[in-house]
């Protein structure tokens, strides 16, 4: 019976252990989130834009892009003010003074409620022209900048 005891005390401090470990190893929920924002800046008559990008998961398999004309500290987009862009494909972009170009696969429906003072052009390419902008940072060579 004293044999049955220890083997039980021992069993229990081992799972408990092991429940200790993984509860303290298992990461935050922010832990595999990057994010950034881009602010665009037409200096002539103060106009801005902020492009946010947050990419989630271990793989990077969840992405959020939305373009606004005021700043969002909370990555939350405005669903009628806000150019939301989704799914995990390339976005990039271009400003010509006041006017800020996007390039992407799919462009989203245009807010009604848009607020900022720089005009937003939406250029949606075809699968073989993001793939060109792609490869080798062609994008580069066009004079574009990638959302990351």
């Amino acid at each position: 019976m004293k044999r049955y005891k220890y083997l039980i005390i021992i069993l229990s401090s081992f799972i408990i252990l092991v429940g200790l470990l993984v509860f303290f190893s298992i990461p935050g929920k922010d832990a595999y989130t990057t994010s950034n924002i881009i602010e665009i800046n037409y200096p002539e008559n103060g106009a801005k834009a902020f492009i946010y990008f947050k990419n989630l998961g271990i793989s990077a398999d969840h992405q959020m892009v939305f373009i606004s004309g005021s700043k969002n500290e909370n990555f939350t987009p405005n669903e009628s003010a806000d150019y939301i862009y989704k799914g995990v494909d390339a976005l990039y972009y271009k400003q010509q003074k006041d006017t800020l170009f996007i390039y992407c696969a799919m462009a989203p429906a245009i807010p009604v409620n848009y607020s900022g003072a720089i005009k937003i052009v939406q250029i949606e390419l075809g699968n073989i022209e993001m793939m060109d902008l792609y490869h080798d940072d062609n994008y580069l060579k066009k004079g574009l900048h990638k959302v990351q």
